[in-house]
């Protein structure tokens, strides 16, 4: 019999993240250590434990990879997902069915592209097979441990910033903008835009397990305070624009709840502070204020991605084959990646598989564990809504850090509130329905 998730087994994985951030300097063998580490608990826990193993690996990827540079993250997923069709009873509803549509449409449209497909679908698969098992306190459990391991893995990286370990594996940071000293902080990664995007998908994570009584304000000052320090200095003009209608989100959440004090008082801060922060010419707001202002197009305001949209949308409108299926898997590039999950999409599967994507999304969110006394929908509905705003600017169909802040802004809509005394969180009194509700799930 599988072992129960109520208790997270946190020592086999923090003896797996001990040795990947051990790795690069002492021995390249040891992330082949840590997935066996991670293939035993895959083996021996359930699936709730392997959903929040694989949001807490998302932080270190690029330190759980092999000697030549494949990700074995990639490799575990695999394994998982096979593992979990063989164990798991599976529950044959539309998602199940729209899965098996993915399946057939990403074999005829692979064309050679076999390391794509592998990709692609294993994620897409972890997703209908380990969501479901994230329900009640197992989703509050992934979203805090998902961002203790971001901000575990964004100090050991600004600490070891520059060595020569660290950016055998990263390679050069890039200036902030041409001609300037700042240089993007890049966390573990060999992007900072994904970096970036994993810390605000981060921050929305932590407001909703404020709003949704789950942590205090001290832990929400601390986790998303610094999560949006290290943001910064990405000098990302994307992460500013989304950190920005975080704050406001935030704000009127205060108020929403019923903390209009609260919230008008985060509001005059954040207004002295950002004000503070834009007069000093050597800030990262400043940097990133000036990179938005000093734009004389928009081809350079978007830093060429204008230019790559219309690229890539007259490639899709070019024949009704292109439009209605896409290049295939095994595609190439226009030059650069579309920067734009939903263009690339619609590029590689034509709408035909954007279609199939979009509603296996809507799917997985009608099908995601439900319990009751949940916060505002606002809330709930935040790392979506964030999760939408950064693919509206990133690639991504090829890279499993998508999955993991699709799998993260899923789970999060069905956040639990915590309950207090015959009242849920934010929600007023609790509905008898809902507390039988909760109550069945404890």
């Amino acid at each position: 019999m599988r072992a129960s998730s109520k208790a997270y087994p946190a020592g086999g994985m923090l003896l797996a993240l001990f040795l990947l951030y051990l790795a690069p300097f002492t021995d390249a063998r040891l992330p082949y250590v840590a997935f066996l580490v991670c293939l035993y608990r895959v083996v021996r826990y359930d699936a709730a434990v392997f959903g929040t193993d694989y949001c807490v690996l998302a932080a270190v990827s690029l330190l759980f990879q092999t000697p030549g540079g494949t990700s074995l993250l990639a490799y575990l997923c695999i394994f998982a997902v096979i593992w979990q069709f063989i164990r798991g009873s599976l529950r044959t509803d539309a998602s199940f069915v729209v899965l098996i549509l993915l399946l057939d449409y990403l074999l005829l449209r692979m064309k050679g592209g076999y390391s794509q497909f592998l990709l692609c679908f294993s994620q897409l698969a972890l997703l209908r097979l380990f969501l479901p098992a994230q329900k009640g306190a197992v989703i509050v459990r992934t979203a805090r441990l998902f961002c203790l391991s971001l901000l575990a893995s964004s100090v050991y990286a600004w600490a070891l910033r520059g060595t020569p370990q660290l950016l055998l594996l990263q390679g050069a940071e890039v200036a902030a903008y041409q001609g300037s000293a700042a240089t993007r902080f890049q966390g573990l990664f060999q992007d900072p835009n994904y970096y970036m995007a994993l810390l605000a998908v981060g921050i929305a994570l932590t407001i909703c397990l404020y709003v949704s009584g789950q942590i205090g304000g001290a832990q929400l000052v601390a986790v998303a305070g610094s999560l949006s320090v290290f943001g910064l200095f990405t000098y990302s003009k994307t992460f500013l624009i989304v950190f920005l209608a975080l704050l406001a989100l935030f704000v009127l959440l205060q108020f929403v709840t019923g903390k209009a004090a609260l919230g008008l008082g985060t509001a005059v801060c954040a207004v002295l502070g950002l004000a503070g922060a834009a007069a000093c010419p050597d800030t990262p707001f400043s940097v990133v204020l000036y990179r938005l202002t000093s734009a004389s197009s928009l081809g350079e305001l978007t830093t060429g991605r204008a230019e790559l949209f219309a690229a890539y949308l007259e490639a899709i409108l070019e024949t009704p084959s292109t439009l209605l299926v896409g290049v295939g898997l095994s595609g190439d590039t226009l030059g650069l990646a579309p920067h734009n999950l939903l263009l690339e999409l619609a590029y590689y599967l034509g709408v035909v598989g954007l279609a199939l994507f979009l509603l296996y999304i809507v799917l997985l969110l009608h099908g995601a564990g439900r319990c009751g006394g949940r916060p505002p929908a606002l809330a709930r509905y935040l790392t979506l809504l964030t999760v939408a705003a950064l693919f509206s600017t990133l690639s991504g169909m090829f890279s499993a850090t998508t999955y993991v802040m699709l799998f993260l802004a899923v789970a999060a809509v069905w956040m639990p509130g915590r309950r207090i005394g015959n009242c849920y969180h934010g929600e007023g009194v609790a509905r008898p329905e809902d507390i039988h509700s909760l109550d069945k799930e404890r």
